[in-house]
């Protein structure tokens, strides 16, 4: 009994200050709270951790906000733990006051039951600011457990929405390629509506992964498969606007070369006039991927059916290659391509450093060699005298041969392997050559490529191509426009046949 007593009695001894312990766990807790959800922006006085604002033209930074977990959570963590202990060290200090106050340690006359409650409530206040700097320090260890957590769960994800992304452009076969300087790219830069400051990589990463904030405050989606290829973007090589839409299709690169005076800008100007026929023929749709390019092709169409003659391709500044003619194709059935057909100058291709600077040679699958017959020796000497001295202003000084050689030793030496390139020869003004095509069926590949190894003697030349490239397909074109205001079959055959190389059929 004796022992049942005593263990009472410490029980009741140790409750009472256990029962102010719990009341100042509570006192102390409930601070911590208001403080944290001060912290957090919540309640009627919230104080929430600064939020840098992103700097204009910081190097190796964007204007945007870096995305929650990665910068600012932490932030707002160590703020909401300076608040916390913060507002306990104040409410600790102040539960000390209201004690020393209420229950004076010199009191007179002295009264020994306020020594004792002191004592005791002392004890108590001990006891809670331990239990509640053990309850905090716990809550604070979870929070930095859950963020690193969320912090390593939402780097797996940007991987593998990066990954996604990847994946589908591949697999829709989605390829970035600037029509003014020739490179292909992975990344484009994207202006934001909002306030017009460019950014240089839109994909998941440091400053979002399904979303990224300008500095102004605009909303940016980060993913591939979103509409950010309908913002203005720019190449990151050139600095120079891209095609419209530019990453949201899948690419053709068609480079066309040839001698000075060959015809292939007027082969262009009907080439495109040809694609836009057969596209709206078979049921498809064609559209100018940008204004330069509307603009030039209607302007060089117009001409020509004025003239019969469309104007030479011209370098501006000293540059060495000429804006695509850029332009989207879509089949009755099949998926929309953007088309990229590049006319370099004949200039050019006297130089092989110049050859060199023609970056959209690596990613091309189909060239386009426009030969001149006039220039070769054999048909010239079989014109008539009389006609010569016509013929002579639109004729290629340079023979098919030397252009095809110096152009075909500069890309091998660049690295680019011709043979998993197709090569389409365009035998130009086919119209001004009526006799001396008579026996030749214009239509038939075999017919033509014997017309000029035992007519032209161009078997060396004809061998070469064989020896170098793919396949070699060949075509007797005339580059002008019918009765009927449309490109000449001629053309449109060279077309399809351009396309069909690259697996796209109108």
């Amino acid at each position: 009994m004796l022992i049942i007593a005593a263990t009472v009695v410490v029980c009741l001894v140790l409750a009472w200050p256990a029962a102010h312990g719990v009341r100042y766990v509570t006192v102390i807790l409930g601070a911590a709270g208001r403080a944290f959800a001060r912290a957090m922006g919540l309640g009627k006085e919230p104080h929430t951790a600064e939020i840098p604002k992103p700097a204009k033209g910081v190097a190796n930074r964007e204007y945007a906000h870096e995305r929650y977990l990665r910068r600012q959570s932490w932030r707002d963590f160590r703020h909401a733990n300076v608040r916390v202990w913060s507002e306990v060290g104040k409410t600790i200090k102040s539960c000390w006051e209201k004690l020393r106050v209420l229950h004076p340690a010199q009191a007179n006359p002295p009264q020994p039951e306020y020594t004792t409650f002191r004592r005791v409530a002392g004890a108590g206040l001990l006891i809670g600011t331990a239990v509640a700097a053990v309850v905090i320090a716990g809550l604070a260890l979870a929070d930095a457990v859950v963020l690193g957590m969320l912090f390593v769960a939402e780097y797996a994800f940007l991987w593998v929405l990066v990954g996604a992304n990847a994946l589908g452009q591949h697999m829709r076969g989605v390829t970035m390629t600037c029509r003014n300087c020739g490179h292909r790219f992975t990344r484009a830069e994207y202006t934001c509506p909002g306030c017009k400051v460019r950014h240089h990589n839109l994909r998941p990463g440091r400053y979002g992964v399904l979303h990224r904030t300008c500095g102004c405050g605009y909303r940016l989606a980060s993913t591939a498969l979103s509409k950010n290829y309908r913002l203005e973007s720019w190449c990151p090589h050139c600095d120079k606007q891209l095609a419209r839409e530019t990453g949201m299709v899948g690419e053709i690169v068609i480079p066309l070369f040839g001698a000075p005076g060959a015809g292939k800008s007027q082969l262009i100007t009907v080439l495109t006039v040809a694609i836009e026929t057969l596209a709206g023929r078979t049921g498809g749709t064609f559209d100018y991927a940008d204004d330069q390019t509307r603009s030039n092709a209607t302007k060089a169409w117009r001409g020509l059916v004025t003239t019969n003659r469309s104007e030479k391709t011209t370098l501006v500044g000293g540059a060495t290659i000429v804006p695509a003619y850029s332009m989207y194709v879509k089949p009755r059935r099949g998926q929309k391509k953007l088309l990229h057909v590049f006319d370099a100058q004949g200039e050019v291709f006297h130089r092989s450093e110049k050859i060199q600077q023609l970056e959209y040679l690596r990613v091309a699958k189909t060239f386009v060699f426009v030969v001149d017959p006039l220039s070769i020796d054999r048909l010239w000497v079989s014109i008539a005298e009389s006609h010569r001295p016509e013929m002579e202003k639109i004729r290629a000084q340079q023979e098919p041969s030397k252009t095809f050689d110096e152009t075909v030793m500069t890309v091998i030496a660049m690295g680019i392997d011709l043979g998993n390139v197709h090569l389409i020869v365009a035998l130009s003004k086919a119209d001004l050559i009526s006799e001396p095509l008579r026996a030749v069926d214009r239509t038939d590949d075999a017919s033509i490529r014997a017309w000029l190894v035992d007519k032209l003697s161009q078997g060396n030349l004809v061998r070469t191509m064989d020896n170098h490239f793919k396949s070699v397909s060949f075509f007797l074109t005339s580059a002008l426009a019918t009765e009927n205001g449309t490109a000449d079959s001629s053309v449109e055959s060279l077309a399809e046949r351009t396309l069909a190389t690259q697996g796209f059929k109108l």
